[in-house]
């Protein structure tokens, strides 16, 4: 065994180092763990998307020490959006370092991220082919790459720069790998949030346009009732109680007057019944019931239709045969209503798959997006939801005196075939 003081004084220290880092270990463990569970905190209690990213490029910095970091979130577009970003503005004196939007498939590193959706550390930018040369980079020596990720779905990433190679460690990936699991379930929640605060505005939208639609057409019912048939009614009563005080003799001449208002009557309550579900649509299917309700519009609005169809003779399931037939007759009235034309075409199409249909007109035209977005056409929102609550979907292109292109595209497969076998079983 040996004595010498120097030999022992070089164990001790190495000791004391040894002891010193398990003491660093233990402390930086602790941190994480804290700084972890109060970024954990903080990011489910903001509603902000923006103030959340911001907020994990905080808890980020006190655990890794980077130079400057963004988050960026991957749109449904292909590209790749800066929603935050931290300590940039020393090296590009106010400027962005990233582009707002990056297509993806044009930076290697971030591309890496994206497919392989596993996280990227290069310890030195110099060594790394292809690192990008965009201004603002220069500063890059060390930099670290984490995917957000919901599921197996990338929804974004985490891009951290340091200016001298080597800085990041394992044990920094892992730290960023951790919070880029908490950030990315915090994003989703917010996104998540948001899409059912839109689907509860725009539901509430509906159902108000609804209300408003139902109301007016009971106003037209009413009046319908009351001015037509309420005034038949009383022309009726009052040739009856007459013909009770005629000599026989000249009560035949006005049953024959009473005979010919019931038959007007009836003719009329058959049109108010036909206008409000034709009998046809239900028991001939679409097509008939398409050729006479063009017919009908021809007579009334003096607007000629133009009707071309493939594959349409057969019977579809009931929900498309519906959503079909109204979509046209609102389509058709408003040509009538606001087009200002003679002529209108209509075509339909099917496979099957898909049942598809497109009316055109050359008149005045219209902004459809600004009238769907302020909520003030319940027949073009009638349209689109009642293509949406099928799984399809409705576009339309116009613009003041271009005319106007309505396209709506209804699939037949699914919950739709299914649910029609159920009622014919």
């Amino acid at each position: 065994m040996t004595h010498d003081p120097q030999l022992q004084a070089q164990r001790i220290a190495e000791l004391e180092q040894l002891v010193a880092d398990l003491r660093h270990q233990q402390q930086y463990s602790q941190r994480v763990a804290t700084m972890l569970s109060d970024a954990n905190l903080m990011a489910s209690q903001t509603l902000d998307l923006n103030t959340m990213l911001v907020l994990v490029l905080e808890q980020l910095a006190q655990l890794i020490p980077y130079d400057s970091a963004s988050i960026m979130l991957r749109e449904t577009d292909g590209h790749l959006h800066v929603g935050a970003q931290r300590g940039y503005a020393r090296w590009t004196e106010g400027h962005q370092t990233h582009p707002l939007t990056i297509s993806i498939g044009t930076i290697p590193h971030l591309d890496t991220v994206v497919m392989t959706k596993e996280s990227l550390l290069i310890p030195d930018t110099v060594q790394y082919p292809g690192w990008p040369a965009y201004a603002g980079t220069e500063h890059v020596r060390n930099w670290l790459g984490v995917p957000l990720r919901a599921g197996e779905r990338v929804i974004g990433l985490c891009s951290l720069d340091q200016t001298h190679p080597g800085c990041f460690t394992d044990a920094h990936r892992r730290v960023a790998e951790t919070l880029g699991i908490q950030a990315a379930i915090a994003i989703q929640n917010r996104r998540l949030f948001t899409q059912v605060l839109t689907g509860r505005e725009r539901l509430q939208a509906l159902s108000q346009q609804l209300v408003a639609v139902q109301e007016a057409e009971r106003r037209r019912i009413a009046r319908e009732l009351h001015d037509e048939i309420g005034q038949s009614l009383t022309g009726l009563k009052l040739v009856l109680e007459m013909i009770s005080r005629l000599p026989v003799d000249r009560m035949l001449d006005r049953l024959r007057e009473a005979q010919v208002a019931v038959t007007d009557l009836m003719a009329y309550v058959r049109e108010l019944s036909l206008d409000l579900r034709p009998a046809m649509l239900d028991d001939l299917g679409l097509l008939p019931a398409l050729l006479w309700h063009f017919d009908r519009y021809m007579a009334q609005t003096s607007v000629h239709v133009v009707f071309k169809h493939t594959n349409i003779r057969s019977r579809f399931p009931a929900e498309v045969e519906i959503a079909a037939y109204r979509i046209v007759q609102e389509a058709l009235t408003n040509v009538a209503r606001h087009a200002g034309v003679d002529e209108v075409i209509v075509q339909i199409w099917a496979d099957s798959t898909l049942l598809s249909i497109q009316i055109v007109d050359h008149g005045r035209g219209c902004d459809p997006q600004a009238a769907l977005s302020a909520h003030t056409s319940s027949g073009l929102a009638g349209m689109r939801e009642r293509a949406m609550l099928l799984g399809g979907q409705l576009t339309i292109l116009s613009g003041p005196g271009t005319g106007t292109c309505l396209t709506t595209i209804l699939p037949m497969q699914g919950r739709l075939e299914r649910r029609a076998e159920e009622r014919y079983q």
